[in-house]
């Protein structure tokens, strides 16, 4: 494990990130079979979340709905880290990869991603 790029993750990932819809659905795939408005109603969840990490714990908003974990950084390098949550259902793995002033992490079937950007908390 490498201390270095573990504290320097840590130091990146500090602050508030909202998720960005626009660049979010711009690179989204979407199943053919998904009718025009189910794919407006799914593109709308985009861009309502943010989670702002501090030293040990990221707290999450989405539409108006607040909550807490503290995480934990297993692994990084230069351009990812991996992440654990421990929410009150169980703990969740991601891995985010930097880009820029974004991250991005995988959502859903299809190998797609949801990016975040650095927002001013």
């Amino acid at each position: 494990m490498n201390a270095t790029a573990i504290k320097d993750a840590r130091r990146r990932l500090r602050g508030a990130w909202s998720s960005d819809k626009a660049r979010t659905v711009q690179n989204w795939v979407f199943p053919k079979s998904v009718a025009a408005a189910r794919l407006k109603t799914f593109r709308e969840i985009f861009g309502k979340n943010t989670w702002r990490f501090a030293r040990s714990v990221c707290y999450f908003e989405f539409d108006g709905l607040r909550s807490r974990a503290k995480y934990d950084i297993l692994w990084a390098d230069q351009w990812s880290v991996v992440v654990v949550f421990h929410l009150p259902d169980g703990e969740r793995c991601y891995q985010l990869f930097f880009e820029e002033e974004y991250f991005y992490l995988a959502a859903g079937k299809a190998g797609n991603a949801e990016y975040f950007r650095r927002v001013d908390a």
